[in-house]
């Protein structure tokens, strides 16, 4: 286990693919260079966070401590974002908007059906 007495420096994670790694850093020890992989450290605070192989717990940490980080990013990626076309949901078609465009001939086939019924009963 790591001596608390050990001494660290907080460098960029070189290999972070997510955003949140903007706030973050990791501790890199100053005797050997090596790279503590299981923590991250918050760049306005220096609280170290667990993150275990993801990225929830510094979410966490910076949606509680520091908000207006979080409005700051938003509103950076609001505009990088505003060039890409926008993704359109599709929704599953409901029974009556399928029958609309086609309610002259469900009309037309439910009068037949009727017509053919009465017919045969007569």
């Amino acid at each position: 286990m790591a001596d608390s007495q050990e001494e660290f420096t907080i460098v960029p994670n070189s290999k972070a693919k997510a955003a949140i790694w903007r706030h973050f850093g990791v501790k890199k020890r100053k005797a050997d260079g090596s790279i503590v992989e299981s923590t991250a450290v918050c760049l306005s605070c220096q609280t170290t966070v667990k993150t275990a192989g993801g990225t929830s717990n510094m979410n966490a940490h910076i949606r509680r401590h520091h908000p207006q980080l979080l409005s700051a990013s938003s509103a950076t990626h609001s505009d990088s974002s505003q060039t890409e076309a926008p993704v359109v949901k599709q929704r599953q078609q409901t029974l009556p908007g399928a029958f609309q465009a086609r309610s002259v001939l469900c009309v037309q086939h439910f009068v037949s059906c009727i017509f053919f019924f009465c017919v045969r009963l007569i």
